[in-house]
């Protein structure tokens, strides 16, 4: 925990903030929060001198992503003996819906000084995923709801309802990325051969969130328009990575992949779209049956 915190620090002091550094086949990045309003609130509740973090990956099947915090001098904190849900929920809000993580870390720091003499105390306490997963739930319900209404209004081409929504959003919290991911979905649905805007937005938002699966199904989705296919892929493969059986990043992978005439690959990915509930690749799959994969 100390190497990681210690490579955290040297992150920042060289300016690498959302850069990416690498030690024992440990991927470490300086965390962004969506969302500072919750975290700081929690900040002021107990007292905390700060509340900083990053997170890191590991992989074996797939990637994972951790988040570790550590929230240093918290006087309104006294009950050690316990998990304190209200600070784990902060956190996952201030994080946001859009970048899924494994297991939350928080470790409670202090550190006191006297003349020449340092002392620190740690109390960490860790979070898996099912707990994560049923607060994001809980935490986010409005938001999933709002996504689907959003999505229909935009296939239905109804931009003025889409942006009266945006227009509602944008002073309330908690819903600055969705505003944000909004945005890009009305720049790519209105304009369709513009790419330059929303790509120039995106490659500096990525910058910031590397592991944001939105960010990377955008960039995939515009360098595949752009006939890019060797960067559209890097962009897909990161989706991948952590969330193997994406439809959406299956079928475009899928044709990354007839375009290098490479079918049997494009067959593995056109089956796990269908296998997981979508049809899109459906036509792709009869004609490569058809040329005999």
């Amino acid at each position: 925990m100390t190497v990681r915190i210690v490579l955290f620090l040297v992150a920042v002091l060289l300016g690498a903030y959302g850069c990416k550094v690498t030690s024992n086949n440990e991927n470490i990045y300086s965390i962004s929060f969506c969302d500072n309003n919750p975290i700081e609130r929690l900040r002021k509740d107990i007292g905390a001198e700060s509340i900083t973090g990053f997170l890191s990956t590991y992989t074996d099947s797939v990637e994972h992503v951790i988040v570790t915090v550590t929230i240093l001098n918290p006087v309104g904190v006294t009950d050690f003996s316990r998990r304190d849900k209200r600070v784990a929920d902060s956190i996952i809000k201030s994080i946001g819906s859009y970048d899924p993580f494994d297991s939350l870390i928080i470790n409670y720091t202090y550190k006191t000084s006297f003349i020449l003499f340092f002392t620190t105390k740690n109390t960490t306490y860790s979070y898996n995923r099912d707990y994560i997963d049923l607060m994001r739930s809980e935490l986010f319900q409005k938001q999933l709801r709002l996504r689907i209404t959003t999505d229909s209004l935009i296939n239905a081409k109804d931009w003025n309802k889409v942006y009266a929504i945006i227009d509602s959003l944008s002073p309330i919290d908690g819903y600055k990325t969705d505003v944000f991911n909004l945005n890009i979905s009305m720049m790519l649905s209105e304009n369709p051969t513009d790419l330059t805007r929303p790509k120039e937005i995106l490659l500096k938002e990525i910058a910031i969130k590397p592991l944001n699966r939105q960010l990377n199904y955008f960039l995939g989705y515009i360098y595949f328009q752009e006939k890019q296919f060797s960067k559209s892929a890097i962009y897909f493969d990161n989706m991948l990575r952590q969330a193997p059986n994406d439809p959406n990043a299956n079928y475009h992978r899928g044709f990354i992949y007839v375009f290098a005439k490479d079918y049997k690959s494009a067959m593995k990915h056109f089956l796990l779209t269908k296998e997981h509930g979508s049809n899109i690749a459906d036509k792709a799959i009869e004609n490569l049956q058809k040329a005999g994969y």
